[in-house]
């Protein structure tokens, strides 16, 4: 899964000449979904999106996140970003997710960033011709893909490495400079500097207890 992000003073996006979505000051993301993707690939960017930390603080330097500031999203599809521009001059579009599929993770992400908690999701309409206008503020652009951030070869922990994970993870004992969060019944700390959220904490530790997993059962 693809996403686009721009940080924008306001968006919106027209279909037939109705305005169907727009918003103030937040992110502007244009999503694409590949045919691997499932809800864990839209899970994590949701996250991702909802917690970067991307807008200024006082000192004017880029270290809070669309929750830290109440700002808004609007979400549009957009399966160009899977274009394979490798061969000729026309750009190929197979590596894009099947229409049915797409749209169906395109509302569930937009779902799950509204449970994340950020207050308005604005949205476009799937597979109309859409007119997006928006003001960059900035600007900043950036690109995610989860084929590059989340299961990746690199992404794996060995079994040495598990105690660790799980200190840095699920400490339940007050660590300096780091914050208490519970998420799903689990009483943790963790290092606000990296993770944007105590959601984030805790989806990170899950997943690399995930790989562990993984690591020790397929001996990958």
């Amino acid at each position: 899964m693809r996403a686009l992000i721009q940080r924008v003073s306001h968006a919106s996006v027209t279909v037939e000449g109705e305005r169907v979505g727009e918003i103030e000051k937040g992110l502007l993301v244009l999503l694409g979904v590949g045919p691997q993707d499932t809800e864990k690939q839209a899970d994590f960017l949701a996250e991702k999106c909802a917690n970067l930390r991307i807008f200024t603080d006082e000192n004017d330097k880029m270290n809070l996140s669309l929750l830290d500031i109440g700002g808004e999203m609007l979400v549009v599809s957009q399966f160009t970003l899977y274009a394979d521009c490798r061969k000729g001059r026309r750009p190929s579009f197979v590596g894009a997710a099947s229409p049915a599929e797409a749209d169906r993770l395109y509302e569930y992400f937009q779902q799950k960033v509204r449970e994340i908690g950020v207050s308005k999701v604005g949205h476009g309409k799937f597979g109309a011709s859409m007119q997006v206008e928006l003001l960059n503020n900035g600007p900043v652009t950036i690109m995610l893909d989860t084929d590059d951030t989340y299961y990746t070869s690199d992404y794996y922990i060995s079994a040495e490495d598990y105690n660790a994970i799980l200190a840095q993870y699920y400490s339940t004992s007050e660590v300096s400079g780091w914050e208490h969060g519970t998420y799903n019944g689990v009483d943790y700390w963790y290092d606000r500097n990296y993770y944007g959220s105590a959601y984030a904490a805790y989806t990170a530790g899950q997943e690399a207890v995930a790989h562990w997993v993984h690591d020790t059962t397929t001996g990958n």
